[in-house]
C-alpha cells in the first residue's frame, strides 16, 4: 500500500445491528460492507479489560531515545539506497 493513496475521509454511510443483537454491519462510503461481532468489538475496544491488560503486559516500555541511548542499543544501520534496492539488506534490518 502506498501511503500517498490512502483516503483520510473514510466514514460509514450506514450501519445496522442484526436482529439477534450480536453483530453490526457497517456500509462504508465506498459501498464496502464490514460485519463485526459486538462481543469482538467490546473485547478489542480501548475500554475493555483485555485491552487494559495488554497495555500492562507490553514487553517494550516507553523510553525517550536520544543519540546516547541509540548508540548503546547497537542498532543495525544501512545506507538508504541499499535498503531500498537490496532485499537481503532489507531483511537484516
Amino acid at each position: 500500500t502506498d501511503v500517498r493513496d490512502l483516503v483520510f475521509d473514510v466514514h460509514p454511510s450506514q450501519f445496522a445491528v442484526d436482529q439477534s443483537g450480536t453483530s453490526i454491519t457497517i456500509t462504508w462510503h465506498d459501498g464496502h460492507e464490514s460485519k463485526y461481532s459486538l462481543q469482538w468489538l467490546w473485547e478489542n475496544s480501548y475500554i475493555s479489560q483485555k485491552y487494559r491488560q495488554m497495555q500492562q503486559d507490553r514487553v517494550w516500555k516507553r523510553c525517550l531515545w536520544d543519540a546516547r541511548t541509540a548508540a548503546r542499543e547497537d542498532l543495525p544501520t544501512v545506507h538508504h539506497d541499499q535498503f531500498m534496492q537490496d532485499e537481503a539488506v532489507c531483511a537484516r534490518c
